[in-house]
């Protein structure tokens, strides 16, 4: 993977690409963007772009966030992950190996009180307890769930097929499936729907019918976002639509991404 094409896959989830195809740009070291409420920053420490620090700030400077990776091209996560609040207050703090989370994972409240402790082995949660405010043991839910579509998965077939009957777009001989990839920003609006990498090997016919699904999809009514800890945060779906009889049969959509991101 080329070094933009890299740097687009990260950035996916804020809406930022990178064009580094200048010699000026091969030899530079510090990527800074903006983007919304923050700023970005990516450190490379090797020529290679596999190293690097993955850093995000506030429009006011305060450090949100820090991810350290061993290939940043193949997103894979290595040494500590930290999150912030915006008071300043550590949020969250593991460590990864090879891109997996291991050791003691904590989550704590904005006051800096142990809000979730957590033992992970080569990703595996090995044991953990949660707390509330007080101190006291608390039930644990998920640390990270995942994006929804309102209604589920049922509400967006439904939806799905209006659009389409709406577009006047004939299925007649369309593939037993299409493949999508959409991010589901932090306020759970849908950008960035492009097909997978799969469709640029279909035939001719078939490419044209998944990009008027991309057309379908393009002005779809907003999610519930996915969340890590209390926090929404943006993620990438892989939307899987399976097709029978002329119509949309089912969807299913899952993490495509963001778990390279977080824990």
């Amino acid at each position: 993977m080329s070094g933009i094409a890299a740097l687009c896959w990260l950035f996916s989830l804020s809406g930022i690409c990178i064009d580094d195809t200048s010699k000026k740009a091969a030899k530079q070291r510090i990527f800074q963007f903006e983007n919304g409420t923050r700023v970005y920053e990516v450190i490379f420490h090797d020529n290679r772009r596999r190293l690097a620090t993955l850093r995000s700030f506030s429009r006011t400077g305060q450090r949100l966030s820090e991810e350290h990776y061993l290939n940043f091209t193949a997103g894979i996560k290595q040494g500590q992950t930290r999150y912030w609040y915006e008071n300043g207050q550590l949020r969250l703090a593991c460590d990864y190996k090879k891109a997996t989370v291991n050791g003691p994972l904590a989550v704590y409240y904005p006051d800096g009180t142990l809000k979730r402790r957590e033992y992970y082995r080569q990703g595996q949660l090995k044991n953990g307890q949660c707390f509330a405010p007080d101190g006291s043991v608390t039930p644990c839910l998920p640390l990270i769930r995942k994006a929804e579509f309102n209604g589920g998965k049922e509400k967006l077939v439904d939806y799905l097929r209006k659009q389409l009957l709406h577009l006047n777009v004939d299925l007649a001989n369309s593939p037993a499936f299409i493949s999508l990839l959409a991010t589901v920003e932090e306020d759970g609006t849908v950008s960035k729907l492009t097909p997978t990498l799969e469709a640029a090997f279909r035939p001719k016919p078939e490419q044209e019918l998944i990009q008027r699904f991309v057309d379908a999809l393009n002005y779809m009514p907003t999610w519930q976002p996915a969340v890590l800890d209390d926090m929404p945060i943006a993620a990438t779906m892989l939307i899987s639509v399976l097709l029978r009889d002329n119509k949309v049969h089912r969807v299913e959509y899952e993490i495509n991404s963001f778990q390279k991101n977080i824990p």
